[in-house]
């Protein structure tokens, strides 16, 4: 997964980040994404960083949860 501060890219295709807000800790994103089948759709994905420089991040359903780990230089 790449995060910038306008997309993120991963393998469930390429999302357009349309807002984004903090809540207490978590990062709310609102996203854009676009599938490699081409299909397309709207929703919030979420951040939290956590004390060991880590990431957990989720979907708006909770149905995909997952740590991100920053990639070495």
């Amino acid at each position: 997964m790449k995060i910038t501060m306008h997309d993120i890219d991963s393998v469930f295709g390429l999302c357009t980040i349309l807002s984004r807000k903090r809540d207490g800790a978590t990062y709310v994103v609102h996203v854009e994404c676009k599938s490699p089948g081409g299909s397309q759709m709207l929703g919030d994905v979420n951040f939290t960083p956590r004390a060991d420089k880590t990431i957990d991040f989720s979907d708006q359903d909770q149905t995909y949860k997952a740590v991100l780990y920053r990639c070495p230089d």
